[in-house]
C-alpha cells in the first residue's frame, strides 16, 4: 500500500542513521511504503526493525510492508525542543500509534492535534535530502 506523501520544502532537522539492517525500511520508506520486520520462526512483527525476533530470539527475519492504518494510543506536545531539533517548529507533537496489525510506532504527529483513539494513517514526510514519517488523522 502507498502511503500518502507530503512535501516539505526544507532538509530534515536530524537525518536517520542509516545502516546495512535500515536501508531496506528507508528505500521502501521513499517509495512510499512502510515496512516492519517480521520472524518467520513465530510470525510476530517488530518496529523499529531488528537483526532478530525480540519474541522469540530467532534470527530468521524478514520484512513486510504493513498498511498504515492505526489508531493514536498517546500523545504530547513538546514545548521545550533539545538543541538537536532547535531547527523543528515548536512545539512538536509527537504520539505513539497503534498499527492494525498489532505494531505499536512512536513518531511525530503531522498536523491538527487528535484525541486519544482516534484513526490514524501514517504518511511520508518528503523532505528535500530524503523521507521521514509521521502520523495524521484520517479525515473523512
Amino acid at each position: 500500500m502507498s502511503l500518502p506523501v507530503i512535501p516539505i520544502d526544507r532538509r530534515r532537522v536530524v537525518a536517520p542513521r542509516i545502516t546495512r539492517l535500515t536501508q531496506p525500511f528507508w528505500s521502501a520508506l521513499e517509495e512510499g511504503e512502510f515496512r516492519v520486520t517480521q520472524c518467520h520462526a513465530c510470525g510476530k512483527l517488530s518496529f523499529p526493525p531488528r537483526a532478530f525476533c525480540r519474541h522469540c530470539w530467532s534470527r530468521d527475519t524478514g520484512w513486510l510492508a504493513v498498511s498504515g492504518n492505526g489508531r493514536l494510543y498517546s500523545q504530547t506536545r513538546i514545548h521545550a525542543l533539545p538543541e538537536l531539533f532547535a531547527g523543528e517548529p515548536a512545539p512538536l507533537h509527537v504520539g505513539i500509534v497503534d498499527l492494525e496489525e498489532g505494531v505499536r510506532v512512536a513518531l511525530p504527529i503531522h498536523g491538527d492535534a487528535p484525541g486519544l483513539d482516534v484513526p490514524i494513517e501514517l504518511v511520508v514526510l518528503r523532505f528535500r535530502d530524503g523521507p521521514l514519517f509521521a502520523a495524521r488523522p484520517v479525515t473523512d
